[in-house]
């Protein structure tokens, strides 16, 4: 949901972009659901010093989010099998969001 989409009778706040995001959802798997939204002072800078990770038990799954969130980003490690999951990456998606998609090792609990 856009600033645009507010009703006629709200009114965002002054100097935002009637295109910024002021919620969004993101939801996958059996009902999973990350919430958001933009910043309206403009003062963020995008997120540092963090990542969202997906723990995830299907492969498919993990490689179906993982270039979904890698369309238009940067990858900083393809996914691949590591000491402690059988398939990992690593990327930041087109806005600025860094992300890890892990799978479950084998008896893993969720």
């Amino acid at each position: 949901m856009t600033f645009a989409d507010m009703p006629d009778t709200e009114s965002a706040p002054p100097g935002v972009s009637p295109d910024g995001v002021m919620h969004s959802a993101l939801m996958f798997g059996d009902g999973d659901v990350i919430l958001a939204s933009d910043d309206p002072s403009g003062d963020g800078a995008g997120v540092k010093g963090a990542a969202l990770t997906l723990m995830l038990a299907d492969q498919d799954e993990a490689r179906r989010l993982f270039d979904a969130l890698a369309e238009d980003g940067v990858v900083h490690m393809e996914l691949a099998e590591t000491f402690w999951s059988p398939m990992f990456g690593s990327l930041v998606d087109r806005f600025g969001v860094s992300w890890m998609i892990s799978v479950e090792s084998e008896g893993e609990a969720s």
